[in-house]
């Protein structure tokens, strides 16, 4: 898409300054969703969104720009790369944050469609405490306008965590293909890796999503108490209605199944620590996985 800049302002301040490089194939549609992404972030003000300070096209060049916040800290997915997998109570609290972002974007009508690792921040702040931001709405779909951008068929997103309805048609998605995501990059957390891997080649791995059974997280991360991991599948659900239906209702049951923890943990820069050998060696209890999110927390 272009390139990420850190610059100082007349006034001395220090922004990131997203730029659209032009010189490539699709110059005119990848402009438009440049310009859908700018208009999407200046309307969203939420403390673990990213905002936009200002948007609009260069003067020399006339490549657009976006000016956002120059944020202190990495992405989840590079940290998982060195620690991983997080203690379930990290993991749940990124999960939760990320889900406060998500819900206020969902008020908005903005379905993001590439949520992963990658496009959650992990913003340092005063006393190293750690907040979590989304990022990166380059694809999202804004359900209070036409989205004449994204073909019928069309495949969007990151394979590993996209949604099997969303890698059919990402055109029509609702705010459940982003509940399957952010479920995954959970399941991410919690077991290290994520459930589907490339396997061979990118069609491959999509005819995983589309058709294969999400293996159980306990199977690869067997300490996962059953709830969490009733709650986690309840977020993978092949068939959308039968899927957690929404972020405010995974802010709910994230704090249910944690006893509260959930909305509680503060996160630090010590919190991202790969699970201990020993945490790891518990076995907890097989946990009868949900076939719909209604019976999410049956024993």
């Amino acid at each position: 898409m272009g390139s990420v800049y850190e610059v100082e302002r007349d006034d001395g301040v220090r922004v990131a300054l997203k730029v659209l490089s032009l010189a490539k194939n699709n110059a005119d549609e990848r402009r438009a969703r440049f310009a859908r992404e700018a208009e999407i972030c200046a309307r969203l003000d939420h403390p673990h969104l990213v905002s936009v300070l200002d948007h609009g096209l260069d003067a020399v060049s006339g490549e657009p720009f976006l000016a956002m916040p120059l944020l202190e800290g990495t992405d989840l997915g590079e940290c998982l790369q060195r620690e991983a997998p997080l203690a379930p109570e990290v993991a749940v609290a990124v999960a939760y944050q990320a889900a406060k972002g998500l819900d206020a974007a969902h008020a908005a009508g903005v379905i993001h469609r590439d949520l992963k690792p990658s496009n959650l921040f992990l913003r340092r702040g005063d006393g190293a405490r750690v907040d979590v931001l989304i990022t990166d709405f380059g694809l999202a779909k804004d359900q209070t306008s036409l989205d004449a951008l994204t073909r019928s068929g069309a495949f969007m997103g990151t394979a590993a965590y996209v949604a099997p309805e969303q890698a059919s048609n990402a055109k029509h998605v609702e705010a459940r293909a982003d509940i399957w995501s952010l479920g995954m990059t959970l399941y991410h957390m919690l077991a290290g890796k994520p459930a589907f891997t490339q396997a061979g080649s990118f069609v491959a791995l999509v005819l995983q999503i589309t058709g294969s059974k999400v293996p159980t997280i306990q199977s690869v991360a067997p300490w996962i108490t059953p709830d969490l991991a009733r709650l986690v599948h309840a977020t993978l659900i092949r068939d959308p209605s039968d899927r957690l239906p929404s972020a405010s209702e995974l802010l709910l049951s994230l704090d249910l199944v944690t006893g509260g923890a959930a909305s509680s943990t503060q996160l630090n820069e010590t919190s991202f620590r790969t699970l201990s050998l020993g945490a790891r060696g518990v076995v907890a209890p097989i946990a009868a996985l949900p076939t719909s999110f209604a019976d999410m927390l049956r024993n």
